[in-house]
């Protein structure tokens, strides 16, 4: 999308003039506590459930429509009428637009951003609606206003006008680059995008291209939909080939009527049940038929493939990846393959010794005279079983989950979160007044975000249960973008029913204030009793407070360059290296301490837990070099080749890739869900994943709290949002200038550097 690139991620009666002065100088200060008690608290509005949303700073309650949303107050008409009026004031900028004869280019760029974020801030609104919102009816709204501005998306994309204009405005200011390098990259931004939509084409081509993009669409919905529900499949075998299997798994799935236990092979069920059973010929049933593919399957899997190929040519490109990867860091489908098969080179020869241990205790617990071969269906059996040999070899720092949880806290942990951003960049969380009807669930917590001097510089509410209906795993939504303001973008944001709050930067600079919503599943305890989380928890807690951060402090003036409204194979890097922090021992003070005496958690068991959780990381890191490799040749032009099979691709690919033998009559694409959202940039996690590592190291090792290294990850990473080139963020973090360029190089580079992912500091 061009407009919306970055989502999903009446005017006001008011006079902007006044309201702009009036917000410069706002302060909203949320509690008179002093800061030692500020942490306190954090933790108790979390672990405590007496405090819940019955706790208020302010005296006088009033009822609110969600986020503070005075349009959200009519729980029927609220969504249509914010749609209605984002349509309504985007119709009368884009006249504004068309009208404009000053050639007044940085007035036609700001237009556009105005537009991007009028929708932006109620798609964005929507779309969290849509996945987290307890209420169906509610979520049926979102989905009609939803619907209601989809349609403009699809004209602002294909709009030859505004193309033209933005396009004619640019070249006749040669020097904006220079003068002005945010506006000239949104506006790059925004042609780019145009571009990819096929609006420079002639009518013919463009309304084939409009027609292909349709039908491309409609596949990949239908491929996604498919590939996340998967009806279950099952096997039935007799009780006497399970010996030595996990007793409780084994009980779930025996029926006392047929006396056969009837197992799973689909989904989370079908993972549970290759780590479960003993019996290797068992689990490679499971395997086969929780991978088999019918023909239906594969001929809608390989009409979408080609469908995205049909498109590219449309607009002159050789490939759907060479068309995905003009604006990212690796630029182009060669430097990834050749980023990919460099780290796979390193790697295999890690997968090969763990091959070797799995084969020792696969010919033990067989009884065989050789070692045998360990297969794609023995994987996770023998990862867990390593892992709980590894953990029992070391008994005198063996620690159950429960003994962990009495640790960690929620709580605990988010003000351990407190602790290490007030280290690295002076901002501390403080716990804020909820107003009724400003939050979804009963559970839903909310922080401030506040800096040195007190200023407010961002929300976050925090929504981390499981509940009926939320959507599955872990999620961050920026409801709001941390973008400068000013008369126009107040006026905006009035019109839509949001009432902005600024923090100052300077005394002739002001930012909006960024909305975060953050999302997980945890389990709820079921009595009074603090909720308390395991590593694994915590670790998915530090990811997504890395976004958080990245969307409050990636203030830029254009909000479509905000925060994590970057490069796809950029946007991670700030998300995973927080979990280079919270496997640091000097950190582990911060966020884990025993719920009754405060006493830190031994730093020798999370020493111990990041080595056995690390001791099969080469097999992880070769499934997601194959992924991503098949990831790329799907989205190549060998899907036009004669006789293409998209059965025959993987299996070449997973025999060189993988680490394990292929499988015949297998599928395992076809539940590939990541084939439909990141298509042709499944490998930016892996990538992201080398460059945390770099500069983790780089900056953080000596000293994971240093604030002086914290402030330069902010300068030179977080606060750019995508306003920069990130291979020149990724030059200055990293003091190596070989790395501004970009491209192949520099691909091949952090290749050749590529880090051992075992490697943590504990």
């Amino acid at each position: 999308m061009l407009i919306l690139k970055s989502c999903f991620k009446n005017t006001a009666k008011y006079n902007g003039l006044y309201w702009f002065s009036r917000c410069l100088t706002a302060r909203r200060f949320v509690t008179s506590l002093r800061p030692s008690n500020e942490d306190q608290l954090i933790r108790d509005v979390f672990d405590q459930k007496c405090y819940g949303n019955n706790y208020k700073f302010a005296k006088k309650i009033e009822q609110v429509g969600l986020f503070k949303n005075r349009f959200l107050l009519d729980k029927d008409q609220g969504f249509i009428r914010l749609a209605e009026i984002a349509s309504m004031n985007c119709k009368k900028l884009i006249e504004e637009i068309l009208n404009d004869d000053s050639n007044n280019t940085l007035n036609i760029i700001r237009c556009f951003d105005r537009i991007s974020n009028l929708l932006c801030s109620v798609i964005d609104l929507l779309e969290f609606v849509r996945c987290s919102h307890p209420n169906t009816e509610t979520i049926l709204k979102a989905e009609e206003a939803y619907n209601l501005l989809f349609e403009l998306m699809n004209i602002l994309n294909t709009h030859q006008g505004l193309y033209n204009k933005l396009r004619e405005s640019v070249s006749l200011s040669p020097a904006l680059a220079k003068l002005d390098s945010e506006a000239y990259n949104v506006a790059k931004v925004f042609l780019q995008d145009f571009e990819k939509s096929g609006v420079n084409l002639n009518d013919s081509l463009r309304k084939k291209f409009v027609k292909q993009s349709m039908e491309s669409s409609t596949l990949g919905r239908r491929f996604f939909n498919q590939s996340m529900n998967k009806p279950q499949r099952y096997i039935s075998v007799p009780l006497e080939v399970l010996g030595g299997s996990d007793p409780y798994f084994v009980s779930c799935v025996f029926d006392e009527k047929q006396k056969l236990a009837k197992i799973p092979t689909v989904g989370y069920e079908g993972a549970q049940a290759l780590v479960s059973i003993a019996n290797p010929e068992v689990r490679k049933q499971i395997y086969i038929q929780g991978h088999y593919g019918t023909e239906h399957d594969l001929s809608l899997f390989e009409s979408y493939m080609d469908s995205k190929n049909k498109l590219a040519k449309i607009v002159g490109k050789d490939s759907f990846a060479e068309l995905q990867l003009l604006d990212k860091m690796a630029q182009s489908p060669n430097c990834v393959i050749n980023f990919l098969e460099n780290l796979s080179k390193k790697n295999l020869p890690n997968v090969r010794k763990i091959h070797s241990v799995f084969s020792r205790m696969k010919q033990k617990e067989l009884g065989l005279t050789t070692q045998p071969e360990i297969n794609i269906w023995d994987r996770e059996y023998y990862v867990t079983r390593y892992k709980q040999q590894l953990f029992q070899e070391k008994s005198f720092l063996t620690s159950s989950v429960a003994y962990q949880r009495n640790y960690l806290t929620v709580g605990t942990v988010i003000q351990g979160l407190s602790r290490l951003f007030n280290s690295l960049y002076g901002l501390r969380f403080v716990p804020a007044e909820v107003m009724p009807g400003e939050i979804w669930d009963p559970d839903v917590r909310k922080l401030n975000v506040l800096d040195e001097k007190n200023h407010l510089i961002g929300t976050i509410y925090f929504d981390l249960f499981i509940r009926p209906g939320k959507t599955d795993g872990a999620a961050h939504f920026t409801i709001r973008s941390s973008r400068e303001l000013d008369r126009f973008s107040i006026n905006d944001s009035l019109s839509l029913g949001f009432d902005d709050y600024v923090s100052e930067k300077n005394q002739k600079t002001a930012y909006q204030i960024p909305i975060i919503s953050l999302l997980c599943n945890f389990q709820k305890s079921n009595d009074n009793n603090a909720s308390y989380l395991d590593l694994w928890d915590v670790k998915t807690l530090f990811h997504e407070m890395g976004h958080a951060m990245h969307s409050i402090l990636g203030r830029t003036k254009y909000q479509n360059l905000a925060g994590t409204r970057c490069a796809t194979d950029f946007v991670e890097l700030p998300s995973i290296i927080m979990e280079h922090f919270m496997a640091s021992s000097e950190v582990l003070p911060l966020y884990a301490r025993h719920y009754q005496d405060d006493k830190p958690f031994p730093s020798q068991i999370l020493g111990h837990y990041n080595q056995v959780e690390d001791s099969c990381v080469a097999l992880d890191l070769q499934s997601q070099i194959c992924m991503s490799m098949i990831d790329q040749v799907f989205h190549s032009d060998t899907v036009s080749d004669p006789g293409y099979s998209s059965n025959d691709v993987v299996h070449q690919i997973s025999n060189r890739f993988s680490g394990f033998e292929s499988v015949p009559k297998t599928s395992w694409h076809l539940q590939f869900s990541h084939l439909y959202g990141y298509s042709a940039t499944y490998y930016s996690y892996l990538f992201d994943t080398a460059l945390a590592s770099l500069v983790f190291r780089k900056l953080f090792s000596k000293n994971p709290l240093s604030r002086e290294a914290g402030e330069k990850f902010r300068n030179t990473i977080l606060k750019w949002g995508g306003s920069r080139n990130p291979w020149e963020c990724i030059a200055e973090a990293l003091e190596d200038p070989i790395y501004a360029e970009g491209g192949e190089k520099a691909m091949q580079r952090i290749g050749n550097n590529a880090f051992n992912m075992s490697e943590r500091k504990s």
